[in-house]
């Protein structure tokens, strides 16, 4: 265990290129938010170590551990924010045993430049309040989650961008959301079964282009 850490709520590790683990007795379980940048070499935490973060809100992998294959779900149970950035080992996102309960309090999920994703655990995902799944750069990707389990949060306010990934199929959605493609004609026709005509998905591109990546779409 770090030093003086049994009241540690932030960690950042960065450019620890010699890094090769964590503590054996893993770290503070205080934690609220986890960064790691630029430690290739550095082997994630385990799954036992991973289940005793029940405090962290926000983890933040980057540039980082090359040897992680498979992230896990669901496995934090209050965990807020994921963004997981050029871990281009990355293959699956897994949900296992209690993810469901365990997702109930994520509301941003990024994935980025993750090249060998090839999956969404089967099923979709029952994240009751996402609010922002943010998937770029992640060129094997074939689908997007198969279904957004939302039931708290009209899925209108569910802000999907997509940008330069493989060929997305279809999502089930009780309602519209909006949803942002970088390259639109292209990746329209996966969204047929979604109800969701040409014009509408062409005006809100067109909307939010107009006021910016931080602007809001009239609803």
């Amino acid at each position: 265990m770090l030093p003086n850490s049994n009241r540690l709520q932030s960690l950042t590790l960065w450019r620890c290129s010699s890094l090769l683990s964590f503590p054996t007795n893993g770290l503070p379980t205080t934690l609220t938010s986890l960064r790691i940048q630029n430690c290739k070499k550095l082997e994630f935490l385990s799954r036992e170590m991973m289940a005793k973060l029940t405090s962290l809100q926000s983890l933040y992998l980057v540039q980082s551990c090359d040897s992680l294959r498979s992230f896990p779900l669901g496995i934090f149970p209050n965990l807020s924010s994921l963004t997981i950035g050029d871990c281009e080992n990355l293959e699956s996102l897994s949900a296992e045993g209690g993810a469901d309960e365990n997702l109930s309090h994520l509301n941003s999920l990024d994935i980025n430049g993750c090249r060998n994703l090839v999956s969404f655990p089967d099923g979709g995902l029952r994240t009751p309040n996402l609010t922002s799944l943010k998937v770029m750069r992640c060129e094997n990707l074939k689908l997007l989650p198969d279904r957004m389990h939302t039931p708290n949060r009209p899925s209108r306010f569910l802000d999907i961008w997509s940008s330069k990934c493989g060929v997305i199929c279809t999502m089930g959605f009780a309602s519209q959301p909006t949803i942002i493609w970088d390259r639109p004609s292209k990746q329209t026709e996966a969204f047929s079964g979604m109800g969701i005509a040409r014009a509408c998905l062409s005006s809100t591109i067109s909307d939010r282009r107009k006021q910016g990546s931080g602007g809001d779409v009239a609803q």
